[in-house]
């Protein structure tokens, strides 16, 4: 299940076998919209690095559910009352990075042909364009910027 304000990753998040997915701009709690859809998780992942949405995975857990923080961000987000945090024994951890041996494990199983990365990025662009790319907001597209790939009648060394 996928919890998303773009629709484009709500409808690649089906195309990658996501059973359900959700707008959390339909929802005032989305996280609680996801436990009424689902009837709870044990396991959710946030991405974005936001209080809001550590919230609302913390909403969506089972009782004994995790929470694996993985955005990074500088919101400080708010836990449950203790009483339900301890009552429900709920596990909250953060994953930073990941070492050398993840990378060249996922760079083998691409190698491999046994993860498709060919929908994980949207675009890519050349040195000239990426200021422009940090001038207006953010957005869930996966941009790769290409140093090597200049605009003619730029020096490229």
């Amino acid at each position: 299940m996928v919890v998303d304000p773009s629709t484009e990753a709500r409808a690649l998040a089906i195309d990658f076998g996501a059973n359900e997915v959700l707008d959390p701009a339909e929802h005032e709690q989305p996280g609680r919209a996801l436990r009424k859809l689902a009837g709870g998780v044990d396991a959710a992942f946030e991405f974005v690095g936001r209080a809001s949405t550590v919230e609302a995975g913390l909403a969506s857990l089972n009782p004994g559910g995790r929470l694996v923080v993985v955005g990074v961000g500088h919101e400080e987000p708010r836990l449950p009352p203790i009483i339900r945090f301890i009552g429900m024994e709920l596990t909250v951890t953060g994953s930073f990075g990941s070492t050398m041996d993840d990378i060249s494990t996922v760079l083998n199983l691409i190698d491999a042909g046994q993860i498709d990365t060919s929908h994980s990025v949207s675009q890519r662009v050349g040195l000239a364009e990426a200021p422009a790319l940090f001038a207006g907001p953010p957005g869930p597209a996966r941009t790769v910027i290409e140093p090597w790939n200049c605009e003619k009648g730029e020096n490229s060394d």
